[in-house]
């Protein structure tokens, strides 16, 4: 049978919605890393892993990646004074 023009697809198309990173969170996914940054592209995060040393390492669980959110707020607070500073 062909499908009728108005039949609806049986999954969601398009990009993924954010998670919101809870308040006592510990790891957050690279997604939402992503998201943290203003929404920046999996890309940015690659070519930021490689470009800038002091940007914190991801944890690997199997093959995704987890970024211990204590130590990218560390990150953002160095970055803020080497920027306050200059």
């Amino acid at each position: 049978m062909i499908a009728n023009c108005t039949d609806k697809p049986t999954g969601t198309l398009g990009p993924r919605k954010a998670v919101p990173i809870p308040t006592d969170a510990i790891w957050i996914t690279a997604r939402q890393v992503c998201q943290r940054y203003g929404g920046r592209s999996s890309m940015w995060l690659w070519r930021k892993l490689r470009s800038d040393s002091s940007f914190p390492k991801p944890t690997y669980f199997g093959r995704l990646q987890f970024f211990k959110l204590e130590n990218l707020e560390t990150y953002d607070r160095t970055v803020i004074a080497q920027n306050d500073s200059a």
